[in-house]
């Protein structure tokens, strides 16, 4: 959730400040179906692969979009990889690639990201105000 809200966002005193508009406009999404084959960009098979936290750790995505084509364009064809969160860094966050052929998952709920269960406890932890 983070990831998709703050991605652009540099903190200020110790918090972000989001329009009501974004929160509002951007929504979470649930997805049935599985299992899913996701490449992993974390720990020894990100640095086995000669990379390093740099690649989730930096607001600039040149980078980070180069690694995310070179995956996407990989012959495995897997629906996405993990990474480490720059904004939670101890938790791993998720990029599913949209195929338009996976007969793996299907797309499920969508809620306004203001109305998924997690979004109270995101916004006290990271010091998220609206304004």
């Amino acid at each position: 959730m983070a990831e998709s809200i703050l991605h652009d966002i540099e903190p200020v005193d110790g918090g972000y400040a989001l329009t009501p508009d974004k929160v509002c406009n951007t929504f979470a999404h649930s997805f049935s179906g599985g299992p899913i084959r996701l490449a992993d960009l974390t720990g020894a098979a990100l640095s086995r692969l000669g990379a390093h936290a740099e690649i989730s750790g930096t607001p600039v995505y040149d980078v980070t979009m180069l690694w995310s084509r070179a995956i996407f364009e990989h012959p495995d064809t897997v629906d996405g990889f993990q990474y480490m969160s720059r904004l939670y860094t101890n938790r791993k966050a998720v990029v599913l690639f949209d195929r338009g052929t996976s007969l793996t998952i299907a797309k499920g709920t969508s809620v306004p990201l203001y109305k998924h269960k997690m979004y109270a406890s995101v916004r006290r932890a990271l010091h998220i105000r609206l304004t």
